[in-house]
């Protein structure tokens, strides 16, 4: 059951993928083509790796997607909300502390650090990185501000709670609503 979801989960980023390149022309629309579509192979390299081995562990695999896909993700941020008094650094700085995110929780998943500090110190950073990137922003991009910032905060509570196939289809989902739902609206809200 788990190997199917993962390939679902495939499909949806890959079709979503396709569609994005097939349809928009903005920048946002190819970054989104890139987004999804790396998303799309991780997800398939995960149902393909648990369809042998039902004992690999999807969580670590999981970081290789999103090391791949947040920067991504963060940029499109960063030129949705375009704002005047944000340098290049600030996207700089918010990439660094979604690594630092990224490598506590890694570490956290692998058992180098204990999972509730290398947890903790990964919700440190990317309030951090919220922080970052919330100075300026106008009353027009305060939704899609916390809408974002709202979902993001669902993947330390899928963190510190035990493997299960809940677990497995919480991740998927908040996955399909992080970066495809963001997607849709960016793309949805700039001319395609």
């Amino acid at each position: 059951m788990v190997s199917y979801l993962l390939l679902i989960t495939s499909f949806i980023f890959l079709v979503s993928s396709i569609l994005f390149l097939v349809k928009g022309k903005s920048k946002q629309s190819k970054l989104s083509t890139i987004a999804l579509g790396i998303a799309g192979i991780m997800y398939g390299i995960m149902s393909y790796l648990y369809s042998y081995d039902n004992e690999v562990n999807l969580r670590v695999l999981r970081y290789f997607d999103w090391g791949l896909t947040i920067p991504i993700l963060l940029y499109q941020m960063y030129l949705h909300m375009n704002v005047k008094s944000q340098t290049i650094g600030t996207f700089i700085s918010a990439v660094i502390c979604m690594m630092l995110v990224l490598a506590f929780g890694f570490l956290g998943e692998i058992g180098w650090l204990g999972k509730v500090s290398a947890g903790l110190l990964g919700i440190m950073f990317s309030i951090y990185t919220f922080l970052t990137m919330v100075n300026g922003i106008g009353d027009n991009n305060i939704k899609f501000y916390i809408i974002t910032f709202g979902v993001w905060m669902f993947y330390p509570i899928a963190y510190f709670l035990s493997d299960t196939t809940f677990i497995i289809i919480s991740y998927s989902v908040i996955d399909i609503a992080a970066k495809l739902g963001m997607d849709l609206y960016l793309c949805l809200n700039e001319e395609l």
